[in-house]
């Protein structure tokens, strides 16, 4: 059975419960290297929500979402934090720190 993507929809936005939520002032394929330039080892999905990126065990890690109506590129990164001390959220917190200079 595929894992869940753990990304419940509620009257039509969409909640990311462990997980924490930041705008970057760059485009979704600069984003997507330096996801696979700071983690390797996880793959990404193109999905109607947006790019989701997975460890090989199938843990959800981080999503991307490009971000509309803006003339500057910007996509809203979604990264896990809990639980805290699994494999996954270590991963989301490296990734974050290598993508927070870019925040707006």
């Amino acid at each position: 059975m595929p894992p869940t993507d753990e990304t419940p929809t509620t009257g039509g936005e969409t909640d990311h419960p462990g997980f924490a939520s930041e705008r970057l002032a760059l485009d979704v394929e600069t984003v997507a290297a330096r996801v696979h330039e700071t983690l390797g080892d996880v793959s990404a999905t193109r999905t109607d929500e947006g790019m989701k990126f997975r460890t090989p065990d199938g843990t959800l890690v981080a999503i991307l979402t490009p971000e509309e109506g803006s003339d500057d590129p910007a996509v809203r990164f979604y990264y896990r934090t809990e639980p805290a001390s699994e494999s996954g959220a270590l991963k989301a917190q490296r990734l974050w720190r290598a993508l927070e200079a870019d925040a707006v």
